[in-house]
């Protein structure tokens, strides 16, 4: 095969993800619909994976010689996607979407790398020109201990944000198990997702140091190598956009039944799920369980989550933790008028239903009673 048709696929790869990423983001930032700051904060990730794709891209086809203020600005502005990907967090679980100007120093990092590089930085155009020629002379690039540094830094940087942000929602989840919906459960289900991009991105920097810790140095194989997959997540994040399209707008909580328009579950597949659903529930009562989810739930009855989530919305008319907690009710009654429960305390009764606290057994009982647990008993006793 000749190297140069090989050259020119490996441009046209790097100018489509290029462009992709740039018109993911725009469309992302311009949209009126659904989490807009959550939005924002999303395209802000892919802007930083794509203007990485996009430098190499001027290194492959001379495209420095007209951008050479942008040399060098690739590894600094991986100091963003942590607090990107933070920011994206709180305004897709919690729905923050006010920017104050304490949150200014999440970006400190990023400014530091700019304030010791400086003095490149404010080269004239010709001589970073000669800088990456020079640099693309080389089979092998030494790395020095600052850089190998700034790259230690760059990795721990991304690591505490990542802890912070899945400390983060499983302090949402905590609450979920209060107060839930199937939109919360949506909410969850797209960050874990986004999240495993950002998780495979923090590793390809993790192996890249090991690299060059290894050898002292790196080779364009490994650059190429880096480029490319930078690429491949820019394609993953666009495809699941379009896939997971509705998460973005607000009238999937108003209608429902539009979320499901592609799912392709038929009816008799629908009823199946439905019939397999109800004698669970009842044999083997599952919704005792305190911390059930919908996924335990969907692998017990070997079907997919987001079609027995479909199943429980557009069959039974309400959303899982409801479905759910019906059950555990209806449980709470019959224990607390059983005499061989006598001697538990409500929160007892509660917790043996399948409630995780006082607080939720009594909300939801009187919620779908009209009565307290309490004047459910003194009402029965009468």
């Amino acid at each position: 095969m000749d190297s140069t048709f090989i050259l020119d696929l490996w441009q046209i790869v790097l100018l489509f993800g290029t462009f992709q990423g740039l018109f993911l983001s725009l469309i992302l930032l311009i949209s009126r619909k659904g989490n807009r700051a959550a939005n924002r904060f999303l395209s802000g990730m892919i802007l930083v994976v794509t203007f990485k794709v996009f430098v190499y891209l001027t290194t492959e086809t001379e495209l420095y010689l007209l951008t050479p203020h942008l040399i060098g600005l690739a590894i600094p502005s991986l100091f963003l996607m942590g607090p990107f990907y933070y920011f994206y967090a709180l305004s897709i679980l919690n729905g923050q979407s006010s920017f104050s100007l304490k949150d200014t120093i999440h970006f400190f990092p990023f400014v530091c790398y700019l304030v010791y590089y400086s003095d490149f930085y404010l080269l004239d155009a010709a001589s970073k020109i000669n800088y990456i020629k020079s640099s693309l002379e080389v089979e092998y690039y030494q790395f020095g201990v600052t850089d190998m540094l700034f790259i230690s830094v760059l990795i721990i940087h991304m690591i505490i944000y990542t802890y912070i942000s899945w400390t983060y929602l499983a302090q949402y989840k905590h609450k979920l198990a209060q107060t839930s919906s199937d939109s919360n459960v949506l909410k969850i289900e797209w960050f874990k997702t986004v999240s495993l991009v950002f998780i495979s991105y923090l590793t390809i920097y993790f192996i890249f140091l090991l690299t060059l810790v290894w050898f002292g140095s790196y080779t364009k194989t490994l650059d190429e190598i880096t480029a490319l997959v930078h690429t491949f997540l820019i394609h993953i994040l666009g495809y699941l956009t379009i896939m997971k399209g509705e998460l973005f707008s607000e009238n999937i909580l108003k209608n429902p039944s539009g979320k499901y328009s592609t799912s392709g579950l038929n009816e008799t597949k629908s009823n199946e799920i439905l019939s397999k659903l109800l004698t669970e529930m009842e044999l083997e009562k599952p919704f005792l369980q305190s911390d059930l989810k919908i996924d335990e739930l969907a692998s017990q009855l070997q079907v997919a989550p987001h079609h027995l989530s479909q199943v429980i919305n557009q069959k039974l008319n309400t959303n899982f933790f409801k479905f759910i907690n019906q059950y555990r009710v209806e449980e709470a009654k019959k224990l607390l008028v059983d005499p061989s429960f006598s001697h538990y305390s409500i929160l007892g009764i509660g917790l043996e239903a399948g409630f995780n606290n006082k607080a939720s057994f009594n909300r939801t009982f009187k919620k779908q009673t009209g009565q307290s647990p309490s004047e459910f008993v003194k009402f029965e006793r009468v």
